[in-house]
């Protein structure tokens, strides 16, 4: 396989862990809603989850200009 092929291949997995991070957001959210005692937690994984999902939303955006 040609290096530009892998490249465009390995770039996939940055868009999956992307829409991974903001399902992770849903199913959080949902959670502190039903879930009132561990609030807390949910909370700083909620916070968590949303930096992953602006760090992959930046290298999204960076990759759509180069392709």
């Amino acid at each position: 396989m040609a290096p530009v092929q892998r490249k465009i291949l390995g770039t996939r997995y940055i868009y999956i862990c992307k829409k991974e991070s903001k399902e992770t957001m849903h199913w959080l959210r949902m959670l502190k809603t039903a879930s009132k005692e561990f609030k807390v937690e949910i909370i700083k994984l909620f916070q968590e989850a949303n930096e992953l999902t602006l760090i992959f939303n930046k290298i999204t955006h960076t990759l759509d200009g180069r392709i």
